[in-house]
């Protein structure tokens, strides 16, 4: 649901700095839940992009009628393709702790990433769409979010240092 109403004073500030900002809205049958965002190159990407072929779903939802995974869903149904989905209640990634950083880094610095504890990286690093649902409880988002996200954030397959020392994507 886009809202065009020129009489909204933060939608009319916004299209003062870009005349392409729209205001997206969850759909009603969500039950009007969504935290409104503003996606500015998103729609037209989003147009492109319904037809790739690998989406990984990363649902951080816990409970069963959770309204962020049926905005995850109805987003879903837009797209064409395989999607994976990676429910992270049902994983068992352990968390970084000295050990297994030194054993991850270890293996960084070998270039050897056949190791299954790269599996996860490799499979984000190979999707061509990303949707992520993370409800926000009591001000942040579920630890186990976290937690999956220090274990795929690999140099060498998700990002590198560029010879300046800034991050860049791969």
């Amino acid at each position: 649901y886009v809202d065009n109403d020129p009489q909204n004073p933060t939608l009319d500030a916004r299209r003062k700095i870009n005349p392409k900002v729209y205001l997206i809205k969850s759909p009603q049958e969500i039950g009007g839940f969504f935290i409104v965002k503003y996606f500015v190159p998103f729609i037209p990407i989003l147009t492109r992009r319904l037809f790739m072929e690998n989406i990984l779903f990363i649902n951080a939802c816990l409970r069963k009628e959770s309204r962020t995974k049926e905005l995850a869903d109805v987003i879903l149904s837009k797209f064409k393709g395989n999607i994976t989905e990676v429910n992270l209640d049902k994983e068992s990634l352990p968390p970084l702790n000295l050990e297994r950083l030194n054993y991850r880094s270890d293996l960084i610095g070998k270039k050897d990433f056949s190791n299954p504890i790269f599996d996860k990286a490799k499979q984000f690093a190979a999707a061509d769409i990303i949707v992520i649902a993370a409800p926000f409880y009591d001000f942040s988002f579920p630890a186990m979010l976290k937690n999956y996200i220090e274990n795929i954030n690999i140099v060498g397959l998700l990002f590198r240092y560029t010879p300046t020392g800034e991050i860049e994507g791969l």
